[in-house]
């Protein structure tokens, strides 16, 4: 029994020191503040182009269409094969811990990176680099145990960069070549995503609403594996009523069809509304994400060279011909 209790009191120990080991690794930070970190750079790096190249246009779009494919990539790695886990420790939920660290650590940082690569026409030594760079973080990040790897490796984050910047900067590219109109379509689909889905893991996150389909236990995770999926669905629809439909009234049709699927969701009990929030003020937040969507496209895209005559759409183009 003594033996048993010596034992106990001898685990217990080394958990602490194992604790005090790693906040000295962390020099005493908490683990966020190495995220918050990243976002930082991240935000620095995005100054300086801007400051270079003075192109909000193309700054903005790299950015956003790096965090669309980020917002995939997470979505397929880190929701439904689970490769690793962040570990801000904002949450007590691992889960939610996770998204939190994919949003403070990546998304500003990738988007930084990709403007670089992007607005200066890095070559592939300058990529390779940055592939080095990245995986020097996740090393770090590992080694302060505020990051873990489950099968995902840290060669596989270098081989990411690497392709992910490359098709950044050619898909930029191809934007303002006349001959590519199904590319900027495939644009402002990846766009309207981003502005449907990333706001809606702050929504879960904040505890306001949340899926609830029962394909997992936790339901953060089981909110993200429905949610983007039905958000990817609604993003053709904003595409094409905004993008595609010339009259303005199509515009605001994507609300409609918002509000009577979230009004099915409810009554299947799949989507549910927390802390007094409830369908009329979710609608009101969907309708911002669309404003924000279509004077984007409508005021931002029309400065890069070759969207101009792309903006006004489908519908224009068939009544020429």
């Amino acid at each position: 029994m003594t033996e048993s209790i010596s034992r106990c009191d001898f685990s217990q120990e080394r958990r602490e020191v194992s604790a005090i080991l790693s906040r000295k690794r962390g020099k005493g930070m908490p683990s966020v503040f190495w995220y918050w970190a990243l976002t930082t750079i991240g935000v620095g790096m995005i100054v300086f182009t801007w400051v270079k190249k003075k192109s909000i246009s193309t700054i903005s779009l790299v950015s956003f269409l790096m965090m669309s494919f980020l917002t995939v990539s997470e979505f397929s790695v880190l929701t439904v094969f689970s490769g690793y886990a962040y570990k801000p420790e904002v949450f007590p939920d691992p889960f939610a811990d996770s998204v939190m660290g994919y949003l403070l650590g990546n998304l500003l940082l990738w988007a930084g990176a990709a403007n670089l690569v992007v607005n200066f026409s890095l070559g592939n030594r300058w990529i390779f680099l940055l592939a080095g760079i990245f995986m020097l973080v996740e090393t770090l990040f590992l080694d302060l145990g505020i990051y873990k790897h489950y099968w995902w490796r840290t060669y596989m984050t270098g081989i990411a960069v690497i392709i992910g910047f490359n098709i950044t900067k050619i898909w930029v590219s191809k934007l303002t070549e006349k001959s590519y109109n199904l590319l900027r379509y495939m644009t402002l689909y990846l766009l309207a995503l981003l502005f449907i889905h990333v706001p809606t893991h702050l929504l879960l996150l904040v505890g306001k609403q949340h899926y609830s389909i029962g394909w997992v236990e936790n339901f953060y995770r089981d909110s993200i594996l429905f949610g983007l999926p039905y958000h990817a669905v609604m993003a053709f629809v904003y595409v094409f009523f905004c993008c595609v439909l010339q009259k303005w009234g199509w515009k605001f049709a994507p609300v409609l069809f918002f509000l009577l699927s979230d009004f099915i969701l409810v009554n299947m009990k799949i989507l549910i509304f927390q802390d007094q929030w409830n369908l009329f003020y979710l609608t009101v937040f969907r309708t911002m994400s669309l404003v924000i969507f279509v004077l984007y496209k409508k005021y931002v895209c029309l400065e890069l060279r070759g969207f101009g005559d792309f903006s006004s759409g489908l519908g224009k183009k068939l009544q020429k011909k």
